[in-house]
């Protein structure tokens, strides 16, 4: 059945706030919209029976505002760099991407680590 596969709702801008033009190159990623937009969503795949968790970057999650109840659901934070961060109102991190675009056998491709091993995973989704 397609409803028993997890799914991840990426949630971060597809371009990034400009300083220069005090904007948002792409006006559908202004948090006032995106949280908008992002809370529906979140909110019909709950209401659907999806098991889902939240992808997304901590400097720009804490921008949308989300629900305080979705910060239950499994969460993938991206935070290259030495350690996780966390945002707001997510967790604890399930999975985290640590590392982006490693060129490997031709192709480029991210680091992740699941704490707790894909048991954890499997669990915090649902599924296992």
């Amino acid at each position: 059945e397609l409803f028993d596969l997890p799914v991840f709702v990426d949630m971060e801008p597809r371009k990034d706030y400009d300083p220069a033009t005090k904007s948002w190159p792409w006006p559908s990623d202004a948090p006032a919209v995106a949280g908008k937009v992002a809370d529906a969503y979140l909110t019909r795949l709950e209401s659907l029976g999806v098991r889902h968790g939240v992808y997304g970057a901590r400097y720009y999650l804490p921008l949308l505002k989300l629900d305080q109840r979705f910060g239950a659901l499994p969460f993938w934070e991206a935070a290259y760099g030495p350690t996780w961060h966390g945002a707001a109102p997510m967790g604890k991190p399930v999975l985290w991407q640590y590392k982006g675009n490693v060129k490997v056998g031709g192709a480029a491709v991210d680091y992740n680590r699941a704490f707790g091993g894909v048991a954890a995973l499997r669990r915090a989704l649902g599924t296992g």
